[in-house]
């Protein structure tokens, strides 16, 4: 890491990557920040639209704006090359796609130096397209252990936008981002530092705006292969330290991720935590959205394969003489028109 320098107290990452439709309303939230004595690293992650031109403007045009281009690698990557380059005595990252209140990094600072806090905790908004829902953030108690296990049963965030953490901390008790990890990757980092004890502190105000409608193409909004085995390591990682419920969560977390991903055989699925698939199937027999992962619902139940063949057969023709009904009556009103 880099040596750190006293003139700046905090080092704010942004993660690039094909970020130009949106970067621009993150990049105005950051520069219109009411604390001013932070440096701004802007990482690009192979882009291969205008992203690292827009980020040299930026640059240009600000000298707390640091640019770094870098051959893709994900999410964690580009956060752990942030974390080698920051200089700041506070580090934090944002998502591009996202955005901050103009007091974000103000209250968060002031906030930890009140305290001395390593580690200081805000709420945030969830962005949809019907509007804002408040994510209240507040642990149940300012204990690093008891806030690890906040984050273990998914009961908050482990986000990292919302934690303003000492950055000696990462020295300090080795912790890194998982590179190669693009799936809980920001979880994976936060519980790392809280098996450690570290001070915690908690704005009560949401300063951080998650927005799940802009960027599709996120690092984390597809559920492919690699989520699942990334969220698999992830449990085995932290399974000496869970609970039993957590366990339980975070295993029935990844199965359901593991039937809508639509990845796995029907083998594999069953192989996967088959402690508790079957009751997760059976379980959530109607929330298994599409015909081939009932199928593989009911085989893991143990329905017999030619009934559900069977079944499979009905559903077909079921459909086919809906889409027919359809037709009809489509045919029989233009009729008697």
């Amino acid at each position: 890491m880099q040596e750190r320098n006293n003139s700046i107290k905090i080092s704010l990452i942004v993660a690039v990557y094909n970020a130009e439709k949106y970067l621009d309303r993150c990049m105005q939230s950051i520069l219109k920040q009411t604390f001013h004595d932070f440096e701004l690293l802007l990482i690009d992650d192979g882009s291969t639209d205008n992203s690292l031109a827009m980020c040299q403007e930026y640059a240009e045009k600000d000298p707390r704006v640091k640019v770094f281009h870098k051959e893709n690698g994900g999410l964690a990557s580009v956060h752990q090359f942030g974390l080698e380059k920051a200089t700041g005595e506070y580090f934090i990252t944002t998502d591009p796609d996202d955005w901050i209140a103009e007091d974000y990094l103000e209250t968060l600072y002031n906030k930890a130096v009140e305290t001395n806090a390593d580690m200081t905790i805000c709420d945030f908004y969830y962005v949809y397209s019907y509007g804002n829902v408040y994510s209240k953030q507040e642990p149940s108690s300012l204990n690093s252990k008891a806030y690890l296990h906040d984050l273990l049963s998914r009961k908050l965030h482990g986000m990292i936008p919302n934690k303003l953490t000492r950055r000696s901390c990462f020295e300090k008790y080795k912790v890194g981002f998982p590179v190669g990890v693009n799936v809980l990757e920001d979880l994976w980092t936060s519980c790392a530092l809280l098996k450690n004890d570290i001070s915690l502190a908690y704005v009560n105000k949401a300063l951080y705006f998650y927005d799940n409608v802009t960027n599709s193409q996120s690092y984390a909004r597809n559920i492919t292969l690699n989520t699942i085995k990334n969220q698999d390591s992830f449990i085995k990682e932290y399974q000496d330290i869970m609970t039993e419920e957590e366990r339980y969560y975070n295993k029935q977390h990844n199965l359901m991720c593991a039937f809508m991903s639509k990845q796995l055989s029907a083998k594999q699925l069953k192989e996967l935590y088959p402690e508790i698939n079957k009751t997760y199937a059976k379980k959530n027999f109607w929330r298994v959205y599409n015909p081939k992962n009932f199928l593989i619902a009911w085989m893991i139940i143990g329905i017999p394969s030619k009934l559900i063949f069977a079944l499979r057969g009905l559903m077909f023709k079921g459909k086919a003489l809906l889409v027919w009904c359809r037709k009809m009556k489509f045919k029989l009103g233009y009729a008697r028109s």
